[in-house]
């Protein structure tokens, strides 16, 4: 799980950048929840929200959600349950994206 989540996004944010197609990637309205889940399971055990994004905090975003998943504040330094379904299923998101929006 940490493999799909951390390379697919690593893969489609590198392409963005070189490409100048940045924004559309970040416009995404599940984009910075799948980017807190990906730090989430790439850094030390995996698992653990183990802080919020400075950029977030600075712009007053104290939440992200993507379907009826919600990551905010309150759950720094707790156990964040994200099953193997759900990574296949912002995988197949992430590659929708990735067909209908990069050229």
């Amino acid at each position: 799980m940490r493999s799909i989540l951390r390379e697919s996004h690593e893969l489609v944010l590198k392409y963005c950048e070189e490409t100048g197609q940045y924004s559309k990637y970040k416009s995404q309205s599940w984009f910075q929840f799948f980017r807190i889940i990906r730090n989430i399971t790439s850094h030390k055990e995996g698992g653990n929200l183990y802080n919020w994004p400075n950029d977030l905090s600075k712009n007053g975003i104290t939440s992200v959600k993507w379907k009826m998943r919600k990551l905010d504040l309150t759950m720094v330094g707790k156990n964040i349950e994200f099953s193997i379904p759900d990574a296949m299923d912002s995988w197949f998101e992430l590659k929708e994206f990735v067909e209908k929006h990069l050229n």
